[in-house]
């Protein structure tokens, strides 16, 4: 499955590169690479959990502050998006509009 998501990041990202929508290509860059390191992260856990010792946090509140990173960088690549589309549909609109003039 992990293999579909990362195949549509990078297809999306380059059909975003080949017709200019950068907006579009950050956000599939930011979503591949904030897959990529989740399943790192993931996968190398059980390392992090034997090695980690600190005084500071606990084990369950580096997890949540991992968590949080990869929810904020996911909703910054679809703000991202979100403001491209716009500009996009911005710029669309007013050509259509002199059009009809």
């Amino acid at each position: 499955m992990y293999v579909i998501y990362y195949a549509a990041f990078v297809i999306g990202a380059i059909f975003c590169k080949k017709q200019k929508f950068t907006e579009g290509f950050v956000f599939f860059v930011m979503l591949l690479v904030t897959q990529i390191l989740s399943f790192l992260i993931g996968r190398s856990m059980d390392q992090i959990q034997d090695t980690y010792n600190s005084s500071y946090l606990t084990f369950g509140e580096l997890v949540t502050i991992f968590t949080y990173t990869w929810q904020l960088l996911e909703m910054t690549a679809f703000i991202i998006l979100a403001y491209g589309c716009y500009r996009l549909w911005r710029v669309r609109s007013r050509t259509e509009d002199q059009s009809y003039e």
